[in-house]
């Protein structure tokens, strides 16, 4: 029994388990020279050992693997000038789930963000993306409309507050074309907070 099913590994020689097999087998009366329970403890460690994941990538998983409340750490080795937690390590699908916005237009008038989804469905709370604009807002309501991927039907739009505020006027020069912004969505507010205004 390589595991138990929750992830305790028992030693066995096919009669007896745990950490007393041997002493086990002695107290029976079975010789501790008996190949059949030889073989078939040292195949059960064998099972097990086949069961974990080598530090060489030899294994993969095969189901979901519980992180317990840690993360994973040390995944920023370079290549080509590219840290790998970001080129290949985990991709941002695995990251956010939801749509990843592309195709940025800011609209003329400088009171919105537009933003094509690749995958137009409901925000998670918490979704977060970043932003750049061609011109500095002014002080006014400020939008956010998501459009589906044929870059004209609106899915979704909503204003866009300083995070934490409830003010809807958003001050003039939150946003510059010097910067990229990170906004967040909110499902419990209803509403799209600006995480790094300029100003």
């Amino acid at each position: 029994m390589p595991r138990n099913g929750l992830g305790t590994y028992l030693r066995s020689n096919g009669q007896f388990t745990g950490a007393t097999t041997w002493a086990q087998t002695q107290a029976a009366n079975i010789p501790m020279t008996n190949d059949a329970l030889h073989d078939a403890h040292d195949q059960d460690i064998a099972n097990a050992l086949s069961l974990t994941l080598s530090k060489d990538g030899m294994t993969i998983p095969t189901a979901d693997l519980p992180m317990g409340g840690f993360r994973h750490s040390n995944t920023t080795a370079w290549e080509n000038g590219v840290p790998q937690s970001r080129a290949s390590y985990a991709g941002v699908f695995y990251l956010q789930a939801a749509g990843v916005p592309r195709g940025l237009d800011f609209s003329s008038l400088g009171t919105e963000i537009r933003l094509r989804l690749l995958m137009p469905t409901l925000l998670p709370d918490g979704f977060l993306f970043t932003v750049s604009v061609n011109q500095n807002n002014t002080a006014g309501v400020f939008t956010i409309r998501l459009l589906e991927s044929d870059g004209v039907t609106v899915y979704f739009s909503e204003k866009l507050y300083l995070n934490g505020s409830t003010d809807i006027i958003l001050p003039a020069n939150s946003l510059v074309t010097t910067a990229k912004h990170w906004i967040s969505w909110s499902t419990i507010n209803n509403c799209f907070y600006l995480l790094d205004p300029a100003s």
